[in-house]
């Protein structure tokens, strides 16, 4: 079975990454867009953080988010 993986092109928090995936290019595009907003939004409000620290408490604050709605499955 031939691998379904697309390479995508995203920028993340100024960062340029190539992800792999098998789902839809734009729905891989659209992840990295909220990523990055969520990223901006945590650096926003905490402006003394760097690029490491923001970026964990936005994973953070997501998982919360998941966790909230009832999706707990890590």
């Amino acid at each position: 079975m031939a691998d379904q993986r697309k390479r995508v092109s995203v920028r993340i928090a100024g960062v340029a990454y190539q992800l792999a995936a098998a789902e839809n290019e734009d729905y891989i595009r659209q992840l990295a867009i909220q990523a990055d907003e969520m990223i901006r939004r945590v650096q926003q409000a905490n402006p003394y953080l760097n690029q490491t620290m923001a970026t964990v408490l936005a994973l953070v604050n997501a998982l919360d988010e998941n966790g909230q709605s009832g999706n707990q499955s890590l």
